[in-house]
């Protein structure tokens, strides 16, 4: 996968929340810890032979939600998640998401 591909992915799930914070970061919030900005902590995981990626922490009702090992389940209740068919196309997205962001908010 490259940052091409990214950007197409991005775009066809445009309507999911955790894109379009990924899309438009300037225009959410982030958490911080120990320095560190912190505004998904996207993760994958694997059901019924695909491979689903999401973010751990969600941005609901106007605030960032840290959701720890709750997190897979709330994204397949919700539908904020990407699909994958691979394992690896899902840790590459995972790692690197922000590659469309400016170097600065990375």
């Amino acid at each position: 996968m490259d940052d091409e591909t990214l950007m197409k992915l991005l775009r066809k799930n445009s309507d999911k929340n955790f894109v379009r914070r990924i899309l438009n970061p300037e225009a959410f919030p982030f958490l911080e810890e120990d320095g560190k900005r912190m505004s998904h902590l996207m993760e994958y995981g694997e059901a019924d032979g695909r491979y689903y990626v999401y973010p751990r922490i969600a941005y609901e009702r106007g605030e960032l939600h840290d959701y720890g090992d709750e997190a897979f389940d709330r994204a397949m209740r919700t539908g904020d998640f990407m699909s994958f068919d691979t394992e690896d196309d899902a840790a590459w997205f995972s790692r690197n998401y922000k590659n469309v962001w400016p170097k600065e908010l990375r």
